[in-house]
């Protein structure tokens, strides 16, 4: 069938429940990678991992992850789970999920910021210690046509925040956002997404 992104497959197994599954077999394969390949050897010092609304609403997920973790021998602080901005609906649902991941060692960082309308001032109150800029944000303001990325940058950088900016694609945008107070930039000017064997034999080439 070829390439099938994950904005669709994703919605498909959210619909008919088996996103919970797929949860726990993608965490499974992502905890079996760090072990085998011994990845805090060659410089990573953790890997974000995607939560998606389903998930973050089940009561035992938080339990079930650790488990996961456990059975392949990777403290959960290797972990950086993101929680999307667009899906906060139930607030204090993922406060909760939210604190027992943190208890379990692991950290959450609120994703793809500008994408949803949730309240800030209720964002700021999540514990999260890192945001990331969706890259529909930071494109427009490449393109010129808004101006308010450097605010919401020096906005989350005055709450203590880290920031991640998403849609790098030239050196120069690379620059400009460094300059902002960016903590971290991904976008295919770095790599486009790439599997477990072209990431390993980058990581090689680049010690």
């Amino acid at each position: 069938m070829g390439y099938i992104p994950p904005n669709e497959f994703i919605r498909v197994a959210e619909r008919n429940g088996d996103i919970t599954e797929l949860g726990r077999q993608i965490f499974d394969r992502v905890c079996r990678f760090v072990n085998n390949e011994k990845v805090v050897n060659q410089g990573i010092e953790f890997i974000n991992v995607n939560l998606s609304p389903a998930q973050c609403l089940d009561d035992d997920l938080a339990a079930d992850l650790s488990g996961i973790a456990f059975k392949h021998g990777v403290p959960m602080n290797m972990f950086d789970f993101e929680i999307t901005e667009s899906f906060i609906d139930d607030h204090q649902a993922i406060v909760n999920q939210m604190t027992r991941l943190q208890a379990s060692g692991a950290e959450l960082s609120l994703d793809d910021f500008g994408t949803g309308t949730s309240n800030i001032a209720q964002l700021l109150k999540l514990p999260i210690h890192v945001v990331k800029l969706d890259m529909s944000v930071v494109h427009s303001y490449f393109k010129g046509e808004s101006k308010l990325l450097p605010d919401l940058i020096q906005m989350f950088r005055n709450s203590n925040m880290k920031i991640v900016v998403e849609g790098v694609e030239t050196v120069d945008m690379k620059t400009q956002l460094a300059e902002m107070g960016c903590d971290y930039e991904q976008g295919y000017f770095f790599s486009k997404p790439v599997p477990p064997s072209a990431f390993l034999a980058y990581l090689r080439a680049t010690r």
